[in-house]
């Protein structure tokens, strides 16, 4: 089975809670996709989080950005990042985030299907649009 890996990268401030939730959301969500086998060639699908705050800054373009395929660590990873005024408006937010889900899976099964790696991408996709849809 494949393992879904994120990880959330907070810059501070209080309005950093309202993604804390939608991390938590995410991570059920990789949960249950890491129940089923979509590449015996991928280990790892990652994604990082990042969010721009009052006390650190990221400085990565708004949305999907750094996608990377770490062949010897069987792992492909992608970074969605945040701007601020993304943060004060929770149904943009929500928006925001099921959109560069998606985009982020597309790019890196895209990056995984140029590099002649086996995966389910049409199963893949699928199964995250559903759970995006039902859960987040």
């Amino acid at each position: 089975m494949n393992k879904f890996t994120i990880f959330f990268s907070s810059g501070g401030g209080d309005q950093l809670k309202i993604v804390d939730s939608y991390w938590k959301k995410i991570s059920q969500i990789f949960d249950k996709l890491s129940k089923k086998e979509y590449s015996s060639e991928i280990e790892n699908f990652h994604i990082a989080l990042r969010v721009d705050g009052e006390f650190i800054s990221f400085g990565d373009p708004e949305g999907c950005s750094n996608l990377r395929y770490l062949k010897t660590k069987k792992t492909i990873a992608n970074t969605i990042s945040f701007g601020k005024k993304i943060l004060k408006n929770e149904g943009i937010l929500k928006k925001f985030m099921a959109e560069n889900l998606v985009k982020a899976f597309e790019q890196m099964t895209g990056k995984l299907l140029r590099e002649k790696i086996n995966i389910e991408k049409d199963d893949l996709m699928n199964d995250l649009k559903t759970l995006i849809d039902k859960e987040l």
